[in-house]
């Protein structure tokens, strides 16, 4: 059997992207994160100073992924040296009149302690805090620009490794459509052995059913037998599953966002080799329509996968 020919912009859902900027005193580190789903899931982290560019990010990921649950999260650094301190006069003052009152309770019971000096008292917590330096808006449009460059870059990195996922997978799909052809074209050639077990198990009802009902008219029991083969033939499935297949091949051919659609072609594949079982006379297509289950199986747990 020749090789299937495969696409090569098969992907997975499955894959990681990630940036590191530097610009105008800020270290940004962009990670993306993706993971199988039903559909295309996009969830952001982003600091609060960038909640304004998540209307481009998504249109980013709507432009360049199609389908996987995507997580997105940006941590920026602001090394800015020209941070200013900012002194929280009412709380100071307050902490001040605290100690002057516990001062004189000390004073009154005769203890001795060590005084505080002032450095302690603006040590406290929150008395002096630093205030983050801030760039103009031109700047920060720049800055808004790079991050969402650097955002495109990082989801190219997570193609590219859904991508090269996705061509692995394709190579499974295939080998396992392969074992589902050969095993579909070994119970084609066991349709007509299986036309005369049927027979000869009518033969062998008709024998019982003649010997103790003899007023059975002929007729009846050729419509007896039309049923009992009928209910057995397998034809039908034979041939759905050689049109499924030449389906699947076709998928993999062309490639791209092909994983919905090959999903349900394997629960197809699985109905008709569930049919088979259920209809089979004989041990040996028995066993082939269980193998074709489970080849079948494993075909669709790679495609799950498939973007």
């Amino acid at each position: 059997m020749s090789k299937i020919e495969l696409a090569d912009n098969i992907s997975s859902m499955t894959g990681y992207g990630a940036k590191n900027i530097s610009i105008e005193g800020f270290d940004i580190i962009i990670e993306i994160k993706s993971v199988n789903s039903r559909g295309r899931d996009i969830r952001l982290r982003l600091p609060s100073l960038y909640d304004r560019i998540e209307p481009q990010v998504r249109k980013i990921f709507e432009k360049m992924v199609f389908r996987g649950s995507l997580t997105i999260s940006i941590s920026v650094q602001n090394n800015l040296q020209f941070a200013d301190l900012e002194f929280n006069e009412k709380l100071f003052a307050n902490l001040l009149d605290i100690y002057n009152r516990a001062e004189k309770q000390v004073k009154n019971r005769n203890i001795k302690m060590a005084k505080s000096s002032l450095i302690e008292l603006l040590s406290a917590d929150k008395v002096i805090e630093r205030r983050e330096g801030v760039v103009d808006k031109e700047t920060q449009e720049r800055i808004d620009k790079e991050v969402l460059t650097a955002i495109e870059q990082a989801t190219i990195e997570l193609i590219k490794m859904r991508r090269n996922e996705g061509q692995k997978l394709a190579n499974i799909i295939a080998d396992r459509l392969i074992e589902i052809e050969n095993l579909t074209q070994q119970a084609d050639k066991y349709i007509a052995n299986n036309g005369k077990v049927i027979l000869e198990k009518l033969k062998s009802q008709i024998s019982e059913i003649t010997e103790f009902n003899s007023q059975l008219s002929e007729d009846r029991l050729h419509q007896e037998a039309i049923f009992l083969a009928t209910k057995s033939d397998i034809r039908e499935e034979i041939d759905r599953l050689y049109a499924h297949i030449k389906s699947a091949k076709e998928l993999l051919k062309q490639g791209g966002v092909i994983g919905r659609k090959f999903d349900f072609l394997s629960q197809e594949f699985n109905r008709e080799a569930n049919t088979i079982c259920s209809k089979a006379n004989l041990i040996e297509l028995n066993a082939i329509g269980l193998n074709l289950k489970i080849a079948i199986e494993q075909m669709r747990e790679q495609v799950q996968n498939i973007e």
